[in-house]
């Protein structure tokens, strides 16, 4: 058989177990199983994944400064060690167990990213969206038929962001402009019928991004303006109060402003968190978000752990990112999408096996090397 073949084949056993890993928390929830199966396959199946890679196409040599940038990560979990230290409060040994359960799969990942080449988990991870584009079609296409009722098995928004990756990879690598028009435009059908509007946020963007990305030619620089235009509406949107806004954001903008209040009524809350993810009684008055979360990574993640774990992880999206460019990338179209998501969406808990996590932590960790990686790939 020839060579091409089997490398092709050993890259969708790879996706398969990759999706296995991601998508049996999915199918524990619709299916309501009281064994909770999905806390063995997940991290089991994730380690298989980088094993398996390094079996079929070997190992690379380790280079520490590749992943330097995880420093960040690990580095809330020792300021949440030293805060339990230092007050002794129960909520900093509730943040700290909560992170160090997060940290396994950040572990992992960044052992699997060390031990495994760019290439190979570039074009696993093309793979991958395909499978998660499939599973999203599958529920778009019978909810627009009337065979699903809207959330029957999971929230709108899931189902729209299965798509969006696939999406992205044709339209950062099909080079006709034509096709990238078909793609913009049958992509913003798919999703717009699903329901997800944050994920048509960010994937009607794109090319917006893509042009100034191209221009600049500086990824560091362009996703710090994304950040710096991010929490800049965030908080005018959150403080202004503006009924179209609010209607326009469907109430997220009042979450914003309750979350905000709650973590800056104090010294020590700004500086450490308050320890908790959801506020049950916000007084907002609106049924539908009554103790919702604040639906931002970023406002919430500075009400659970404060300013510091907040300027970490924001050091841990930049430095993740290349200094300079020559071409946009399917990881930068990837993390543009992590990132838009992630200002009207809450990742809770912050890094976890479901689809959206391990799409933001492995381009965030290989982003740097996705360029080289990406010139010859076999997609």
């Amino acid at each position: 058989m020839n060579s091409k073949i089997i490398g092709n084949i050993k890259l969708w056993i790879l996706a398969l177990i990759l999706a296995t890993s991601t998508f049996s928390s999915y199918f524990r929830y619709i299916s309501q199983s009281e064994y909770n199966f999905a806390t063995i396959v997940m991290p089991v199946s994730y380690i298989l994944f980088f094993l398996l890679a390094v079996v079929f196409f070997g190992s690379v040599q380790i280079e520490l400064k590749k992943v330097w940038h995880s420093i960040f990560i690990f580095g809330i979990v020792i300021l949440n060690f030293l805060f339990m230290l230092k007050f002794g409060l129960p909520k900093y040994y509730y943040m700290l167990a909560e992170n160090l359960g997060n940290i396994q799969i950040v572990l992992i990942s960044v052992i699997g990213v060390l031990i495994v080449s760019t290439k190979v988990i570039s074009s696993a991870l093309n793979r991958y969206y395909f499978i998660a584009f499939l599973f999203g079609l599958y529920y778009t296409l019978f909810f627009f038929l009337g065979v699903f009722e809207r959330n029957q098995y999971l929230n709108e928004n899931t189902w729209g962001l299965f798509l969006a990756p696939f999406l992205i990879y044709l339209f950062v690598t099909y080079e006709k402009i034509t096709l990238r028009i078909i793609v913009l435009i049958v992509g913003s059908w798919l999703i717009y019928i699903s329901g997800a509007k944050t994920t048509l946020v960010a994937f009607v963007t794109l090319p917006i991004f893509m042009f100034i990305f191209n221009k600049v030619k500086r990824p560091r620089l362009v996703y710090t303006g994304l950040l710096i235009v991010g929490f800049t509406f965030v908080y005018l949107a959150a403080v202004i109060k503006s009924e179209l806004i609010i209607q326009l954001l469907t109430f997220r903008s009042l979450l914003w402003d309750v979350y905000i209040q709650n973590v800056t009524s104090s010294f020590s809350t700004i500086i450490g968190g308050t320890g908790i993810w959801k506020i049950e009684n916000n007084n907002l008055g609106v049924w539908h978000i009554q103790g919702s979360g604040a639906h931002n990574t970023f406002i919430s993640l500075f009400n659970y752990n404060g300013i510091i774990v907040l300027l970490l992880y924001v050091c841990f999206l930049l430095f993740s990112m290349r200094r300079c460019s020559k071409r946009f990338t399917v990881s930068d179209g990837v993390l543009y999408f992590a990132i838009t998501f992630q200002f009207a969406e809450t990742n809770s808990p912050l890094f976890s096996y479901i689809f959206p996590s391990v799409v933001f932590l492995v381009n965030a960790l290989i982003n740097n090397r996705t360029e080289q990686s990406e010139e010859n790939i076999d997609t």
